[in-house]
């Protein structure tokens, strides 16, 4: 029994020493993709900061090891999303939601609104078993480069086979957009249909996925 608790103390003191490494100097190491280098890169494992990873920034994060899990505040299209993973490896728990907007340099192409409600997922190692809630949105638009009303925008996670995020975007008298990626095999199914006389027709047809006198679309993606 002693050398349990022994072994136990020794762990915990290990993960301690490592949590409390400067986080620049771990993350300098990891092989990112391109694009997704972490910027500005402050504080610890155990709480720190970055500037930006993609087109997430700012980002901090906190790390408690009494009850296991990590804490996160990160920035999107300038708004704050807050992300919780309690638990272990072999049972988890994970959580997102809106955290409000957020000040900072805008993107070049931004879509606001004020997203409701919560995700909840629990999973076992990579795999996710359950999740419930979604976020919604009852006015999305589109700010810049353009200014255009989106519509009603819904997300949830679907964990029944696999782990597939679905997703809609519905303005009445004009479009409705259902988006499914299956987040294991990478790729993304998107579908829609138009109004006569809609907004998005024509950046649609730019884009190439109407054609001429079109007004429903189906097409795959692979990332």
């Amino acid at each position: 029994m002693r050398g349990f608790l022994l072994f136990w103390a020794v762990l915990v003191f290990a993960l301690a020493l490592l949590l409390g490494s400067p986080a620049a100097f771990w993350l300098a190491r990891v092989d990112w993709p391109e694009g997704w280098e972490p910027q500005a890169v402050s504080g610890s494992l155990w709480r720190g900061r970055m500037g930006s990873i993609g087109q997430f920034g700012p980002v901090t994060w906190e790390v408690s090891l009494w009850r296991p899990g990590i804490d996160a505040l990160a920035g999107f299209q300038q708004r704050g999303w807050a992300a919780s993973v309690r638990g272990w490896p072999w049972a988890w728990q994970a959580s997102l939601q809106e955290q409000g907007p957020l000040n900072g340099q805008p993107p070049l192409i931004l879509v606001d609104g004020e997203w409701q409600g919560r995700l909840d997922v629990e999973g076992q190692w990579r795999r996710c078993e359950s999740s419930t809630g979604q976020l919604q949105v009852p006015e999305l638009r589109l700010v810049s480069p353009w200014v255009m009303l989106l519509g009603q925008g819904r997300v949830r996670l679907d964990c029944s086979e696999g782990a597939r995020m679905l997703a809609s975007l519905a303005r009445e008298g004009e479009h409705h957009f259902e988006a499914e990626a299956d987040l294991l095999a990478r790729r993304t199914h998107l579908s829609g249909r138009i109004e006569g006389g809609a907004e998005l027709a024509v950046l649609l047809r730019q884009f190439g996925l109407l054609g001429p006198g079109q007004q429903r679309f189906e097409t795959t993606a692979n990332w």
